[in-house]
This record gives C-alpha cells, structure tokens and sequence, in this order.
C-alpha cells in the first residue's frame, strides 16, 4: 500500500516539504490512517526500526540514516496521527502535546526548507530525542490523563487558555 503524502496544516502546524530533490520518503507510510495507538512504544519502535533497515546517519552511527524527505515524511505521518489519536486524551495534556510537537516542527522547519531531499537529516538527535518524548507522553497521556500537563506547566493558568483547549471553537 503506497501513502498518498499530503500537505495538510491542521493545529498551526504546518505540513513540511523539501524544496528540491527526491521528495518521496524511502519508507511507505499510510497517512489515511496513521496512529499511534494503541501502543505508542510499539508504533514508534516501527516507525525507528523502518527508518534504521535504511541505515545509519554518518554523522551519528547510533542513530537511524534519515535524510530530509524522510524526515518530512515521518513529521507529516505523526502529524496525522496526532490528529487522530490525540481527541481521545485528556484536553489538558492534548495541549501540552501539540505544543511540544509544534515546538519540533519550527525547530525542524529551517533544516527542511530549501534542503535536497536525499542529504542526511543535520539534526538526528533531535529527531531521536521528539519521537521518544512524544511516546513517553502518550503513553502517560492514556495511563493517567492529565498527568503530562502537571509536569509540563508549572504556569498552567497562562498556559491552559481557551484557545489551547478548544481550539475546534476558534
């Protein structure tokens, strides 16, 4: 089954896309119908073990060989599941997740934009490092709701606005 790669923005987080280069991942990802439950750790260890057969980054050997049009593949997949899996959480910690998400995809933005698809990702740590956060959370997300925001938001008041928690209202 081949995945139609979409550009979609849902939540202010717009879809990535390299500006040259092969834009087509490696890895074939159903974007129709990505998740990421109901077990966060065994999806995210499918989404690292299918980017890792492709080998290891040159610039860090421990780390899956992601190259830019991967890592636009991957952002968008887990953007989509995000949309999917996330209304079944706690409004709360729904936020905090978007949020951390959101913060990748800027952080990530400047890589992508402009970037030949098929050069290594610079920045695999980071890549590495958002996918086992997002899997922590969700996993702590589903066994005690609310529990992710407590440790996120010691500003909670601010934070925690209308906007952030009904954001289908806007």
């Amino acid at each position: 089954m081949t995945a139609r790669i979409v550009r979609w923005e849902g939540d202010a987080i717009p879809a990535l896309a390299s500006a040259e280069g092969d834009k087509r991942s490696r890895v074939t990802l159903d974007l129709d119908n990505a998740t990421l439950l109901p077990d966060p750790a065994e999806a995210m260890w499918q989404l690292r073990r299918a980017f890792e057969l492709r080998g290891r980054h040159p610039a860090e050997p421990d780390l899956p060989n992601f190259q830019v049009r991967d890592v636009v593949a991957l952002a968008n997949f887990i953007t989509m599941a995000l949309r999917h899996d996330l209304p079944t959480s706690d409004r709360k910690d729904t936020a905090v997740i978007w949020d951390k998400w959101r913060t990748f995809i800027l952080r990530t933005k400047p890589f992508v934009l402009g970037a030949v698809g098929t050069r290594p990702f610079p920045e695999p740590f980071d890549v590495h490092h958002t996918l086992r956060t997002l899997e922590d959370d969700l996993r702590i997300a589903m066994r005690t709701p609310g529990e992710v925001a407590r440790h996120y938001c010691p500003w909670a008041a601010d934070f925690f606005n209308e906007e952030r928690l009904y954001p289908e209202a806007g």
